[in-house]
């Protein structure tokens, strides 16, 4: 039989059915399966019955598509928003040959990856943060990279004391992390991660921040939405990391957040596409990302 969703006022059909991963998902209800998620935009809702959420990634956070998905299918009830993890790499690849409805992405797309259409529904800048003990107040792209891969080991290369500098990253599989080495070439262009086997590496963004702010002549990264005054944000390129340079793109090290889709999408499609835009969705984007509808 063919999933059908229904209103729960009326119990009228009212959306055409989404395709499905894989066969028999929970009918009556459909599944709006989105793939590709990264550690910030992973399913947070894996308790809930209606709800196979197949996460194959590393996990340290799972937040913004699964939040997403959780109020959407409380209005929905017809619907099942089935999160998958992976990558943006999967998410590309599993909407290119119809395995999902929707993928998801943490970076833009690249000049190959074409025959989308894509939606923007959330963005965010990176910090680079150090400790308060740290005499200078911003680096150049070029300088960060090279502090990360090891190359500059000492704060005096770049204006600062004679001190060691002290790295900290992300673990492997961090959607931070990857965002942050391809901003900065950390990761080269054999696509090989080239931190500095030196670093420090924590497996979550309070760690991080933590770390740096107890460690002396410490640098490390996070998400703009998680920035506190225990420790020192820097310029980069000159430019601050705050929200309206994200928007305005003079911040330099940003990502957005992308839903892609493929084809005619249905109207099931649709309407969640069309929510992610809403004032009420984009509330929970705010959160800890910057709204689309921020000016």
């Amino acid at each position: 039989m063919t999933p059908a969703l229904f209103n729960p006022d009326n119990e009228q059909k009212v959306i055409p059915t989404l395709a499905m991963l894989t066969a028999g998902v929970i009918e009556p209800r459909v599944a709006a399966v989105i793939a590709g998620v990264h550690e910030e935009a992973l399913y947070k809702a894996m308790a809930m019955p209606e709800v196979q959420a197949a996460v194959d990634v590393e996990i340290t956070r799972l937040r913004l598509s699964g939040e997403l998905a959780t109020v959407f299918m409380k209005q929905y009830p017809g619907v099942t928003v089935e999160v998958q993890g992976g990558g943006s790499g999967i998410g590309v690849s599993a909407t290119k040959s119809g395995a999902c409805d929707i993928g998801a992405l943490s970076r833009e797309l690249t000049s190959t990856e074409t025959g989308f259409t894509e939606y923007t529904f959330a963005k965010d800048g990176v910090a680079v943060i150090v400790n308060k003990s740290v005499n200078i107040s911003g680096l150049t792209v070029e300088q960060i990279q090279k502090i990360f891969t090891g190359e500059t080991k000492n704060w005096k290369e770049v204006g600062g004391i004679d001190k060691p500098i002290v790295v900290v990253a992300r673990e492997a599989g961090s959607g931070t992390r990857g965002a942050f080495n391809e901003l900065t070439k950390v990761l080269d262009s054999a696509k090989v991660d080239q931190t500095t086997v030196n670093a420090i590496v924590q497996p979550s963004t309070g760690a991080v921040l933590q770390t740096v702010e107890n460690t002396p002549n410490s640098i490390g990264y996070i998400s703009l939405g998680s920035l506190q005054n225990t420790v020192k944000a820097l310029t980069i390129n000159g430019v601050e990391c705050t929200e309206a340079n994200v928007i305005n793109k003079t911040y330099k090290i940003s990502r957005p957040f992308l839903y892609i889709t493929k084809d005619k999408e249905t109207l099931a499609t649709e309407t969640f596409l069309n929510w992610v835009m809403s004032v009420e969705a984009q509330k929970i984007v705010s959160r800890d990302f910057i709204s689309v509808l921020s000016k």
